[in-house]
């Protein structure tokens, strides 16, 4: 635009000149020195617009390629986690009870644990007394040598700790699509893990981003719910 408007310009002074008289000349010289000057300061703005421009473009460019290379490495992070889950092996019913491998482990543990976490509380347990009590449960069931559900969980810890510490503006779309990924029987276990002394660092990532929000937990967990900030069911 700033080059169409000084062509037309130059064109008007061209004309002024073809029509001024030789007596005219030297008040000519004057309006085209006055003209030249206006040009060089056009010419300036229009090259000052071209850089800022550019290094706008540029800086998105940059953004573009670090948004490609966290979404590249986030979904093979995704993957391997998935493969973790489906050849996870463990025997949740005992060290000589069957061996279940991949989501069926889950599911038998998360049943497993809500047989060991049904007790009727009287009086009412504190949350102190609450947190103990779950945390030796699982970590009896879900963290033995003959169970071990622990290196799912680490690596679940570490992808959502990965999205947290990144730079991308929306987390919360990458976390949804974690949370999509987890069978009932997988937050079952998260739930029950986040409450324990093993997973207490995990809680505020599972809160933070409403890893269970919809979460179809058992109901012999409900009691434990309030352990949780609301937040973590994503109200």
């Amino acid at each position: 635009m700033l080059i169409v408007v000084c062509t037309i310009l130059l064109l008007s002074s061209y004309l002024i000149q073809r029509h001024f008289s030789l007596t005219d000349g030297a008040s000519f010289g004057q309006a085209f020195g006055g003209a030249s000057a206006l040009f060089s300061g056009m010419a300036f703005a229009a090259l000052i617009y071209t850089v800022l421009l550019q290094k706008a473009e540029l800086a998105l460019t940059r953004a573009d390629i670090a948004e490609q290379r966290f979404e590249s490495f986030f979904f093979e992070l995704l993957r391997l986690h998935r493969n973790t889950a489906t050849g996870l092996r463990a025997r949740p019913l005992g060290p000589t009870g069957p061996e279940y491998q991949g989501l069926p482990a889950f599911e038998i543990a998360a049943g497993e644990l809500a047989v060991r976490l049904r007790v009727v509380m009287s009086p009412p347990m504190n949350e102190a007394s609450m947190q103990t009590f779950v945390s030796t449960a699982f970590e009896s069931l879900c963290l033995a040598n003959f169970s071990d559900f622990g290196h799912y969980l680490r690596e679940l810890y570490q992808l959502v700790r990965f999205i947290d510490e990144s730079g991308i503006p929306d987390k919360e779309r990458y976390t949804s699509l974690v949370r999509a990924q987890l069978s009932s029987g997988e937050l079952s276990i998260l739930f029950v893990n986040g409450l324990s002394e093993a997973g207490k660092g995990f809680k505020p990532l599972v809160e933070k981003y409403a890893l269970l929000k919809g979460a179809r937990v058992r109901d012999e967990f409900d009691q434990y719910r309030s352990l949780y900030r609301s937040q973590a069911y994503g109200s």
